[in-house]
């Protein structure tokens, strides 16, 4: 057993999020690795779909599977395949449409029509899950035509509606609750919550954040 995974396992159930923050960074650094040689191994896919949830303390299935869904938001893909809950939306990162269907074969596993292997980092549970993954494709039709190509490029523009947004963006990382006067973590609460807030913040990096806001009628009324 390497130093590094003795200390992952050291750490244990109380210190989750250095261990996620080191598991993404060495991701990061294999994803430098694998273009540099131009390879990237389905062995080493399956092995991070099995270790990533036994570091977090995911559970193994929290929702019967497998699953027929299709997306609901454009998904980013992160290096080596992995799909995160944060989903950052930086321009050079490969995506997954919205309205492509999915298979899923876990709670932190997921494969495309085409056959391309996903690991999750979005579906502890079934909350979560319905964040990204819907029973029916989206009706992208609804969304005007002035916004359509926006929501296709993965932005976000004045007039939108919320739900072209979520469509273009995903879920917020963070959504302000007006009542509570609190911000609500995107873990921590519904896509009905979420759509009943004006006031979104979105992660184009670990640093970067992009603030929505919206008018009365649920229309974005400025950008941040």
């Amino acid at each position: 057993m390497s130093a590094w995974t003795q200390s992952v396992a050291a750490r244990g159930a109380s210190d989750r999020l250095p261990v996620w923050k080191e598991l993404e960074g060495r991701g990061e650094h294999l994803l430098r690795k694998r273009l540099a040689s131009r390879r990237c191994s389905p062995l080493l896919i399956l092995a991070l779909t099995l270790l990533l949830p036994s570091c977090a303390g995911v559970p193994a299935t929290p929702f019967p599977i497998p699953l027929e869904r299709y997306t609901r938001c454009k998904l980013r893909v992160m290096p080596v395949n992995v799909v995160a809950w944060h989903n950052w939306h930086t321009p050079y990162l490969p995506v997954i449409p919205a309205g492509t269907k999915v298979r899923i074969l876990s709670a932190h596993s997921f494969v495309t029509e085409d056959g391309t292997s996903y690991v999750a980092k979005l579906m502890g549970a079934e909350p979560l899950l319905d964040k990204f993954f819907s029973v029916d494709p989206p009706d992208l039709s609804a969304i005007p035509g002035e916004y359509r190509e926006a929501v296709r490029n993965g932005e976000v523009k004045v007039g939108m509606s919320k739900a072209a947004v979520y469509a273009s963006l995903g879920p917020p990382l963070l959504t302000f609750d007006a009542a509570e006067k609190e911000w609500v973590d995107a873990r921590k609460t519904s896509p009905e919550r979420e759509m009943a807030s004006d006031d979104w913040i979105y992660g184009k990096s670990r640093w970067k954040k992009v603030r929505v806001y919206f008018d009365a009628d649920g229309a974005v009324k400025r950008i941040d």
